[in-house]
């Protein structure tokens, strides 16, 4: 008797374990307006009823998706540059239809500005320099439109179907990943997304976005302001200041940033950059204060 027990009881352990191990497979089909399949669209799972990050993929060329969790219950994020973000409950077969953002596109007389992907070296790259996206606002704007790429909230990036993924800004590893909601869209010439990351990278990398910046025009001293206020459980007050002076080969850029959450606490930091050219030497400094 006491061995049937014993042995009832491994059953039921081990079919708890195969349903929480039970995986779901959610997928289907983008398409446009008129019918035809969008490729390089980003699909992301988001769980109920948080909203928070599961997984995520990019539609192939005939628009097809598909997504493998253990998540059986959740929202789709559909998203891409030129269209209206869908949110739809998640489900299998689905085909989902694209509507173009009338008001986005209005200020865009031609079509042709709408980014363009292709290969490139062991990369996927997108322009940004002529095109909408330059109308993003910040660079985690920007990056939110870009395929395969998801920015959170929290300015991490995730290149989808890999995990979290390191940025780089023309060629330097970024340290502090706000620096993306400080720096605007229209200041990007075109992002790299590389989904497997040869030796030239640490074993322990599993996506990179290279993210280049547009060539510095002009010479003298220049400063640029931006002020933003945001209440969300609380009022968020934020202001960055760039000031970039250039002349010949050198160009220095030095970023203020200081910000006030809520009533308790706020930060400020100062960042700043050298460069010289032509041994395109780089230098960066950081200071963080807290108070």
């Amino acid at each position: 008797m006491r061995t049937m027990r014993l042995a009832a009881l491994m059953v039921s352990i081990m079919m708890t374990m195969m349903s929480f191990a039970k995986t779901q497979d959610w997928g289907g089909r983008v398409i446009d307006e008129k019918g035809e399949p969008m490729p390089y669209v980003n699909v992301v799972l988001l769980s109920l009823p948080d909203s928070a990050f599961v997984q995520g993929a990019m539609t192939d060329e005939q628009g097809v998706f598909k997504i493998v969790t253990n998540v059986n219950n959740g929202v789709f994020k559909v998203d891409s540059m030129g269209y209206q973000t869908l949110y739809i409950n998640a489900g299998e077969g689905l085909t989902i239809q694209m509507k173009e953002d009338a008001q986005l596109l209005s200020e865009v007389v031609v079509k042709g500005l709408l980014p363009k992907t292709h290969v490139k070296g062991d990369a996927m790259r997108t322009t940004v320099a002529g095109t909408i996206l330059e109308k993003a606002g910040t660079v985690s704007d920007a990056l939110s439109k870009i395929p395969s790429v998801e920015a959170e909230r929290d300015g991490d990036v995730k290149v989808l179907g890999r995990g979290d993924a390191e940025v780089y800004i023309n060629g330097r590893k970024v340290q502090d990943m706000k620096e993306l909601s400080r720096l605007r869209s229209d200041q990007i010439q075109h992002v790299d997304v590389v989904q497997n990351p040869g030796a030239r990278y640490a074993a322990s990398t599993k996506a990179v976005v290279r993210i280049t910046l547009k060539k510095a025009q002009g010479e003298g001293i220049s400063f640029q302001d931006n002020l933003e206020g945001v209440y969300q459980y609380g009022h968020t007050l934020t202001n960055n200041l760039d000031v970039n002076y250039r002349t010949g080969g050198l160009d220095i850029t030095a970023s203020f940033w200081a910000g006030r959450y809520g009533h308790t606490w706020r930060i400020a930091k100062v960042a700043l950059t050298l460069a010289a050219s032509p041994t395109q030497t780089m230098c960066n400094g950081f200071v963080t204060i807290t108070f």
